[in-house]
């Protein structure tokens, strides 16, 4: 009995020495090159768990000029998740900084770099990091998040600078500015707050509600306060009731000679010159007979007075443009909620599907703004979110992640679009367009799939505001009317990147036409 109680506690033994986490990093450096106008972009190390228990990350100490964001929930064998790094300060010239990473898969601490030179400051660069001690980074990596507030004109659109945003939690009370385009980083906690915001010549906004790290990027509009103009002129009257007495009897001098033609002319002289002596009358009901051309001849005298009317249709101010400094236009584009969600099996791999397809992607990052937002989710046997949702200035980062995607596997692609659909409603703009972007061949080789699932769910997330459309590939029939329906569904298109032409324009059209304003 003894022996096989101690087998068996040996066998317990050999289990939990056998499972193990282990975390595997594409990269451990992270260069930035020579950066102009350093607004603190954040260094993303993908990390993978390729052991057979749970990769658990402990949280670190802050430093004062770098802050570390670590996944917060356990990574399972075989999945991947993000380390942030972001550096604060106030200096110019080269960096490198070097941060230890601990976690449950050994007692070495992972050891991570970041470097660079930095040649300037952009002027809405943190200088300081937000977290300064290890009670604070703690609170941080489990209550407090960064909440993105955009502030715009609510006539325009276009983003408001300048505008004062207070906001009182339970504990506390915080104040902060809007830069340059309209946005302001705020570090709040979990729960209910109330917001003000103020801007001079707009009228002030309070909200309150609940807030989370799911909340996603929130919008306030600001409506302009009205116009004073009436004011000026219901002042100038008062000023000068003497003004109207003294013209009057100055106006009875030259009475005797014409005082039915002063009158007349200030009434009614446009439309009443023929009709001026007393006879006129008598006369009337005979002249509109011989002079059917009286009208003529009064509209020649009233265009002097029309013209500007008549020639607003062809003086009509051209739209504004869609693109302006290589960025999509704010007063004419709504903020995006992009979910793009990439078969990376192997028929992807081909040159025409994959790499062509991740050329298009970095090409419509390029015109996106601040305040548009990406998430990068890929599936092939299992699914991934590669790039968790980035706001579109960290260009390079984003970049990064795209050029990094690689074709293998079979394609999984219902497990996919389910987390998409998490993803793009964690992150609902209310006031913007949400669009998942699903890049397949519509081959879906799930033992779950279910056409008619797919396409009610298809449907519900449409009446929800997610839009869906498709990047098609392959030459199947059935997959390709499968993906046709897919996108009709979401409210989308069925689109095809199929060459250098294509890739240029279709997706930038595609968004361009989901979040225009008018």
């Amino acid at each position: 009995m003894k022996r096989i109680i101690l087998g068996i506690y040996c066998c317990i033994l050999g289990y939990w020495a056998m499972a193990q986490p282990k975390a595997k990093l594409s990269k451990s450096n992270y260069h930035f090159g020579s950066v102009k106008k350093w607004k603190n972009p954040p260094a993303l190390f993908p990390v993978k768990n390729t052991g057979n228990a749970d990769l658990v990350f402990l949280p670190t100490f802050p430093k004062r000029d770098i802050l570390v964001l670590l996944p917060q929930k356990p990574i399972p064998p075989g999945e991947s998740a993000t380390i942030s790094i972001q550096y604060y300060t106030p200096q110019t010239g080269p960096f490198d900084r070097r941060i230890e990473i601990y976690s449950n898969a050994g007692a070495r601490p992972i050891v991570l770099s970041i470097t660079g030179n930095i040649v300037s400051l952009d002027q809405e660069a943190d200088i300081a990091c937000p977290d300064v001690g290890p009670k604070d980074n703690i609170r941080r990596q489990v209550r407090a998040f960064d909440q993105k507030i955009l502030v715009v004109d609510k006539t325009t659109g276009i983003p408001v600078p300048g505008a004062d945003i207070r906001i009182v939690e339970q504990e506390k009370q915080q104040t902060f500015k809007t830069g340059s385009g309209g946005m302001a980083d705020c570090e709040l906690d979990l729960g209910m707050i109330e917001l003000y915001v103020s801007r001079s010549g707009y009228e002030p906004v309070h909200k309150s509600g609940y807030i989370n790290k799911n909340t996603g990027l929130l919008t306030i509009e600001l409506l302009p306060s009205p116009e004073e103009q009436p004011t000026d002129f219901v002042v100038h009257t008062p000023n000068e009731p003497d003004h109207p007495p003294e013209p009057e009897p100055a106006d009875p001098e030259p009475t005797p000679a014409d005082p039915p033609v002063a009158v007349k002319t200030s009434e009614t002289a446009e439309d009443k010159d023929p009709p001026i002596p007393v006879e006129a009358p008598g006369s009337t009901p005979q002249a509109p007979d011989p002079e059917p051309v009286d009208p003529v001849p009064a509209v020649t005298e009233n265009p002097n007075k029309e013209e500007p009317e008549l020639e607003l249709p062809a003086a009509d101010p051209e739209p504004p443009p869609d693109i302006i400094d290589g960025r999509l236009s704010p007063v004419r584009f709504h903020p995006n909620n992009i979910v793009f969600l990439i078969d990376v099996s192997t028929s992807m791999r081909p040159e025409d599907k994959l790499p062509l397809l991740k050329k298009s992607m970095k090409q419509l990052a390029a015109i996106l703004r601040p305040v548009d937002r990406i998430t990068l989710i890929t599936y092939a046997t299992g699914t991934k979110i590669v790039l968790p949702t980035t706001t579109a200035d960290q260009k390079d980062s984003i970049c990064l992640i795209i050029d990094s995607l690689q074709a293998k596997g079979v394609t999984n692609g219902v497990r996919g679009l389910n987390l998409a659909y998490e993803v793009a409603a964690a992150h609902f703009l209310p006031s913007g367009n949400n669009q998942i972007l699903l890049a397949t061949d519509g081959l879906f080789k799930d033992p779950y799939f279910s056409e008619k699932d797919l396409m009610n769910q298809i449907k519900s997330q449409a009446a929800q505001r997610i839009k869906l459309s498709v990047i098609g590939y392959g030459d199947d029939k059935v997959a390709i009317k499968r993906m046709h329906k897919m996108a009709y569904n979401g409210q989308g298109q069925y689109l095809q990147v199929r060459s250098e032409n294509d890739d240029s324009t279709v997706l930038i059209d595609e968004i361009k036409t989901n979040s225009r304003k008018f």
